[in-house]
């Protein structure tokens, strides 16, 4: 035991220190410092005590940057644990191989979860948790969220003669402002049935998402939303001092607002001309490396210890993998009002898209939101920036960013996963679900209405809030 104990102790100490490279015979499996490693290692530690097998987790610096130069140069790691926003670029440069799942383990897990890792009619990782931003709010200042964005006005109003702020966020961030723009049928790129988009075709000037794109600007126009933008960290220190009352944000925000004394409830995005808010899914999921020698090892390990309800739930109590995906883990934590209610924004929400030309969807839609932010029209400022992702002229610029202005797309995803396109949008049939209680029928989460429909994916933006994983740290 004490032996374990000294083993466990030294590996880790090792994998914080540098990153090695996979040997025959044993498992190196990389995941990120924000995520649960020294759970991870547990797993591997029970991994290595019943097949012999050794099994070591590093969390190296910069890691989706190391997987691309180590794994080019055969020295990468035999699983990296990352989510699925860098997909595209890891399957173009031939980094990971696809996997076979069992049909068991397919029947185990949200299908969204599975979505987010197939493209080309083939799966490239197994998924372990997803996150979503959500609305959260302050239970001292409103007992209830308004059910519609367009009631928000109105509660700003009498909550200003109190000193109070309804709503805030960092708007002009294109992370958190999407599901507004994606709520009645805006997408980034119209998706394919293989799971691959087509990125001739771009939707963030559907006539859908110039509705999303109408409100904001009604927001900046009525004072709701502070002119010229906000970021990140004034929502944030808002809510802590109780000077706002609601925040669109994600699960790393949870705890500061604890640390604060602030009593908050977490509910799903308001409406948006009675259609649910869309936001961006990122699916944190385990993929096997295209270099390593021990593709079947890897593959027993992820299957048989990883994605287990044991296995995910030794990573979780280290740190919170997002809401699980696996469907009896999900019911184990169900009591939790937070995880429950995040599940809501999975099932609303899209993944997000993985292909490399998301930079370019950051870029533009930084653009057009720091245009209606100083006052350009929504419909030119998303049409403008919808030509450029195309190619196309654009006669008068609705605004250039400014050079002290930092756009990069997320590395990670604070995130979290679920598809429900419009019909505009093609994805795989039946690919948003709620997980099923495995006992009582009636204990099943409410779902939407539309949670049966299929949609299209997102991808994580540049985000600055601070939030982990995919999300750049920022303001």
């Amino acid at each position: 035991m004490h032996m374990k104990i000294i083993f466990s102790a030294l590996s880790l100490l090792a994998c914080s220190l540098t990153a090695t490279a996979a040997q025959r015979g044993e498992l190196l499996i990389w995941i990120n410092a924000d995520k649960g490693y020294d759970g991870l290692q547990q797993v591997a530690d029970r991994f290595t005590e019943q097949t012999g097998i050794r099994a070591r987790v590093e969390h190296p610096e910069d890691l989706a940057k190391r997987f691309e130069t180590a794994s080019a140069s055969g020295n990468g790691p035999d699983i990296v644990l990352w989510p699925q926003d860098r997909l595209g670029d890891f399957i173009d440069k031939g980094l990971v191989a696809p996997v076979s799942p069992a049909e068991a383990l397919r029947d185990e897990l949200v299908s969204v979860g599975w979505d987010a890792f197939t493209i080309g009619g083939q799966t490239w990782g197994y998924p372990v948790g997803a996150e979503a931003i959500m609305l959260v709010y302050n239970k001292a200042l409103i007992a209830n969220p308004p059910a519609a964005f367009e009631d928000i006005p109105a509660l700003d109003a009498e909550l200003s003669s109190r000193g109070v702020e309804a709503i805030g966020w960092d708007y002009t961030n294109a992370y958190f402002t999407w599901p507004i723009i994606a709520a009645n049928g805006g997408y980034v790129f119209k998706r394919q049935a293989d799971g691959r988009y087509d990125t001739a075709d771009v939707g963030i000037d559907h006539p859908g998402a110039l509705e999303g794109g109408r409100l904001l600007q009604r927001f900046v126009a009525e004072g709701v939303l502070p002119a010229g933008g906000m970021a990140g960290n004034a929502a944030e220190l808002a809510m802590q001092a109780g000077k706002q009352a609601m925040w669109i944000t994600g699960p790393w925000s949870w705890e500061g607002l604890r640390r604060a004394g602030i009593d908050f409830g977490v509910a799903p995005l308001p409406t948006i001309a009675g259609k649910p808010a869309r936001p961006f899914v990122g699916v944190l999921g385990a993929m096997i490396s295209a270099k390593s020698p021990n593709r079947d090892e890897a593959q027993r390990f992820i299957e048989q210890f990883l994605m287990t309800p044991a296995g995910l739930s030794q990573v979780n109590a280290d740190k919170p993998i997002g809401v699980p995906l696996n469907k009896r883990l999900f019911w184990d934590m169900v009591t939790d009002e937070h995880v429950r209610i995040s599940m809501d924004g999975v099932t609303f929400g899209r993944p997000m898209p993985s292909a490399p030309q998301m930079s370019l969807f950051w870029e533009q839609m930084t653009v057009a939101l720091q245009a209606i932010a100083n006052g350009s029209q929504a419909e030119q400022a998303l049409s403008d920036a919808a030509r450029r992702m195309r190619g196309e002229p654009v006669v008068a610029p609705s605004l250039e960013l400014s050079p002290d202005v930092a756009v990069e797309a997320t590395t990670e995803a604070a995130p979290l996963i679920a598809p429900i396109p419009e019909a505009e949008v093609q994805a795989p049939a039946e690919i948003a679900e709620a997980p099923v209680a495995p006992t009582d029928a009636s204990t099943e989460a409410a779902t939407a209405t539309e949670a049966t429909q299929p949609a299209p994916k997102g991808d994580t933006g540049p985000v600055s809030e601070t939030a982990p994983g995919s999300a750049p740290t920022g303001a």
